[in-house]
C-alpha cells in the first residue's frame, strides 16, 4: 500500500467527520476530570464477536505498564474504561496530516486517526482485561452530511455480555483551520445512548445498533442529528430519537449560554407557536437566576411563575405577539439583561387566532396594539384604574381613538375611573368632565399648565369635576398621596 493510499484511507475514514464536527463546535464548556468513582450507568447487551470482521494491527509495543500507571486506583471494569477514555482523550491528538493510523505509531507520536485513538484505546483496555470491539461505519454532521468511506468508533465491554459505546476521536477534540483543538469535557462521547448514538453514527454491522427497530443507511442518511444543548438543557433521549425516527423533529432553537443554569421539565416541542393559544413550560433552576417569557412587549416575569418547590417553576403562556417567543435567564447577582435560551416562531395568526386572544387579553389585539400609550405595562394601569380591557377596546373602536393619555400608577396613584376623556389630546376652550373614586391620597386637583383646579363635587366618595382647559400645553390629573408632600401625575394630556 502506497503512501499517498494511507493518506486517503485516513482521510476518508475520519477526517470529514471531525471537521465536520468542529463546524458544528461540538465541544462541551467545563473542565474534564478523570473521575474513577462508580458511579450508577447505564450498559446494553450484546453478544460478544471473538472477530467482527474489523482489521486491528498487530503491535509490539508493551501496553501493560502504562496501562496499570492509568487504572491505577480502578477497582471495576467501568472504572478502568473510564480512565483509558479520559486518557486517550487527554494525550491523543488528531493527526492532521492523516498518516497515523495504527497504535503503535499513535502511541509513539501522540497523534492519529480515528483508527488510532480506537486501537491504542483497545490494546490499553485488552492489557486491563477489557474486551474492547471496534466499530466501522459511517458518521453524520448536524447539517446530515455523511462521510464517504467511514468513521471508528468502540465497543466495549463493561462484564460478559453488556457493555457501552464510546468514540475517543470525537471525544479529544475538533479541527478547526486544519488544527487540532482539545475538548474542555471529553464525556460528550463517553458511554453513549444507542438511540443518540444512530443519529451521528451509522454501523456496517446492524448488530451494533442497539435499538429496538434497526434502521437502514438510507433511514439514517435522512434522519435529523441531534444537538448536544437539548441533553444538556434536560431533553430526553429517547424523545429526540423517535422525533428522528418519524421525520417530526421540529425544535425551537436552542442557544448555549445556559449550560447547567437549569433543566427542561416540559416545554412545547415545535418550533413554531401559534398566538391564541396556551402552552405550559416547566423550568428547574440550577442556580440563582431571574427566568422569564418574552414575546414582543408581552412578559411573564418571575413573579408571575409558579413555584412548585425543589427549583422547580411553571407558567402557562399564551402568545399574543407576532414574530417570536423567548425562554431567558438573568444573572441575578450582575443585574446583566436577559439572556435567551430558547426561542420559538410565531405563526402568522389568522382572524380565528386573534379571537381567541380577545377573550383573554382585549388589549393585545391589533386594533389596541395600534393605539399610542397602550403597551402592556399601561394596559395593566388602565385595568387596576377599573377600565376594562374589553370595555377600553371597545372605546378605541366606536370612538376611533389613536392615542390615550398616559396614565400612571408608579408613585402608588390608586383611583377607580367612572368617565374621564380617553384620548390624549385635548382641545383647548372645550369642556371635558372627570369621575372617578379616589382609593388613596390626601388631596387631588388638576393641573393645566399654571393653574390648578380643586373645586370637586363629592358624592358618596365619588369626585367629579368639568373643566374647560384654558391654557395650551399639559393637563394633568394628580394626587398628593401623603399630607403636605407633593403632587404626582396620575393622567397626562396634551391641550391643543
Amino acid at each position: 500500500m502506497s503512501r499517498k493510499d494511507i493518506v486517503n484511507i485516513a482521510k476518508d475514514h475520519c477526517m470529514i467527520g471531525l471537521l465536520l464536527l468542529c463546524l458544528s463546535c461540538w465541544s462541551w464548556c467545563h473542565v474534564a476530570a478523570a473521575p474513577v468513582d462508580d458511579e450508577a450507568y447505564v450498559d446494553y447487551y450484546k453478544d460478544y464477536f471473538e472477530n467482527n470482521g474489523v482489521h486491528i494491527y498487530t503491535s509490539s509495543y508493551d501496553w501493560e505498564p502504562l496501562a496499570k500507571k492509568i487504572t491505577d486506583g480502578c477497582t471495576t471494569h467501568y472504572q478502568r474504561i473510564k480512565a483509558i477514555y479520559y486518557w486517550v482523550c487527554d494525550n491523543i491528538d488528531y493527526d492532521t496530516s492523516y498518516e497515523i493510523y495504527r497504535a503503535d505509531s499513535c502511541i509513539t507520536f501522540r497523534k492519529g486517526v480515528c483508527q488510532a485513538y480506537c486501537e491504542v484505546f483497545y490494546q490499553l483496555a485488552k492489557a486491563s482485561g477489557i474486551k474492547v470491539e471496534l466499530v466501522n461505519g459511517f458518521s453524520k454532521d448536524e447539517r446530515g452530511f455523511v462521510s464517504g468511506s467511514g468513521h471508528t468508533w468502540l465497543f466495549v465491554y463493561t462484564s460478559e455480555k453488556r457493555g457501552i459505546f464510546l468514540d475517543p476521536t470525537w471525544g479529544a477534540g475538533i479541527l478547526k483551520d486544519h488544527k487540532f483543538i482539545r475538548n474542555k469535557d471529553y464525556w460528550a462521547w463517553f458511554n453513549v445512548n444507542p438511540e443518540w448514538l444512530i443519529l451521528t453514527h451509522y454501523p456496517e454491522k446492524e448488530a451494533y445498533q442497539l435499538i429496538d427497530q434497526p434502521i437502514t443507511f438510507e433511514e439514517f442518511r435522512a434522519m435529523t442529528v441531534g444537538n448536544p444543548l437539548w441533553l444538556e438543557y434536560g431533553l430526553k433521549v429517547h424523545d429526540i430519537y423517535q422525533m428522528a425516527r418519524n421525520n417530526s423533529m421540529s425544535l425551537p432553537k436552542f442557544y448555549n449560554n445556559g449550560e447547567g443554569d437549569f433543566e427542561i421539565i416540559d416545554i412545547p416541542m415545535s418550533q413554531s407557536l401559534k398566538i391564541g393559544q396556551y402552552y405550559t413550560f416547566r423550568i428547574r433552576k440550577k442556580t440563582d437566576r431571574a427566568l422569564a417569557i418574552i414575546n414582543g412587549d408581552e412578559h411573564c416575569m418571575e413573579k408571575d411563575w409558579t413555584s412548585e418547590g425543589n427549583g422547580v417553576y411553571s407558567t402557562t403562556f399564551m402568545p399574543r405577539a407576532t414574530g417570536r417567543l423567548t425562554f431567558a435567564l438573568k444573572n441575578n447577582a450582575t443585574k446583566s439583561n436577559y439572556s435567551n435560551l430558547i426561542e420559538y416562531s410565531i405563526d402568522v395568526p389568522t382572524p380565528t387566532d386573534w379571537q381567541q386572544v380577545e377573550k383573554v387579553y382585549p388589549l393585545s389585539v391589533p386594533d389596541a396594539k395600534g393605539v399610542a400609550n397602550l403597551n402592556s405595562m399601561y394596559a395593566d394601569a388602565w385595568e387596576k384604574a377599573g377600565v376594562n380591557g374589553h370595555k377600553l377596546l371597545d372605546m378605541i373602536r366606536q370612538q376611533h381613538i389613536t392615542t390615550l393619555p398616559i396614565i400612571y400608577s408608579d408613585k402608588g396613584q390608586k383611583l377607580k375611573i367612572i368617565s374621564v376623556p380617553m384620548t390624549n389630546d385635548l382641545v383647548q376652550g372645550q369642556e371635558y368632565t372627570f369621575q372617578f373614586r379616589p382609593e388613596s391620597g390626601a388631596e387631588w386637583a388638576i393641573l393645566n399648565k399654571e393653574t390648578w383646579y380643586r373645586e370637586w363635587d363629592r358624592d358618596k366618595g365619588v369626585y367629579s369635576m368639568k373643566i374647560i382647559p384654558r391654557s395650551k400645553g399639559l393637563l394633568m390629573l394628580c394626587v398628593c398621596t401623603a399630607e403636605g408632600g407633593p403632587f404626582w401625575s396620575c393622567l397626562r394630556y396634551e391641550v391643543k
